[in-house]
This record gives C-alpha cells, structure tokens and sequence, in this order.
C-alpha cells in the first residue's frame, strides 16, 4: 500500500509479517508478526490500517506502529483466507469476507464502528463453491478470494471458478 499523504510511506503484507517503509521502499521494518493476507487503509486516512492473516483481523490506528487483534463472533476459526474492504462514502465501515475450513464460502462480515463491533451479514450460500446455486461444499477461496470498495460500498469478487457477485 502507498499512502496518498506521502508516496514514500508504504506498506507490505507477506507471510512474514507486516512491513513499512518510510523511504519509498528503500529500507524496511517489520511492525507484526504473522502470515498477512491483505491490508487497507481506512479511506483517506494514512493513520488507521486494517490487515487480516488467514483467520484474524488487525487494526493499527497510528499509522501501522502498532496493531490489535480484533474480536469478529462468528469467524471460523479454521478460515483458510480472508479479504477486507472499506467504505468510500462512510470511514467506519469495514467489510471482512472469509472461506470456511473447506474453501467454500464462512461469511460476510460488516462493521459500522472501525471493527470494534462486527455483524455477520451472510454465510449462505456457498458463492465460492463451483455450483451454480451455491449449495456444492468447498471452494476456491483459499485462492482467489478478494473484496474491494468501490462507489462507497463494496463488491464481492472472486471465488467459484472464476465468477464474479456483487453484494450490496
């Protein structure tokens, strides 16, 4: 992530940790342990940051020195991936979607509050198994699982051999 306050500040998330750069990626430090999926910048903000590792969801609200682990009820606690989302329209919105055990399709999760709370949305159907209907077990999640912001909400992408949902 580069943040659009100052292109020398930038982030990495790898299955090492979390990583910043003050210098445009000329040196790097290490802010995190873990095996990090994604990360995103809370929109239009370069201070608070959210990242998500298979089965958790982080926040740091100084700028990535510091991270929380956060508490989401209901997250499986053998995801196999996850992908976050803000919102454009409203900073406190924060979307996470996660696979099950198998892949397939573990939630939807919303909050309205920078992920102090969390409400799951929706864990049905299975939109990341290769059924049309959504009622096959797995999936490609652990592969191709993505959710992006977009227009102020967000979209689901990704998953079921390749087929695009959108959620609104």
């Amino acid at each position: 992530l580069i943040s659009d306050k100052d292109t020398n500040v930038l982030f990495a998330s790898s299955n090492t940790g979390i990583f910043k750069s003050l210098d445009g990626g000329q040196t790097w430090q290490k802010k995190e342990d873990g095996n990090f999926r994604d990360l995103e910048f809370m929109f239009d903000s370069d201070q608070i940051l959210f990242a998500s590792t298979n089965n958790a969801v982080f926040r740091s609200t100084n700028s990535g020195e510091n991270w929380q682990r956060l508490t989401i009820t209901g997250l499986p606690g053998q995801s196999r991936r996850t992908s976050l989302a803000t919102s454009t329209i409203n900073p406190n919105h924060v979307y996470v979607v996660c696979t099950d055990a198998f892949s397939g399709f573990g939630g939807l999760f919303f909050s309205s509050n920078l992920g102090n709370t969390w409400t799951l949305q929706s864990n049905t159907p299975n939109i990341l198994s290769g059924s049309q209907q959504g009622n096959a077990a797995g999936g490609q999640g652990w592969y191709d699982l993505a959710l992006a912001g977009f227009q102020g909400e967000f979209s689901l992408v990704g998953g079921g051999g390749g087929r695009i949902f959108g959620v609104f």
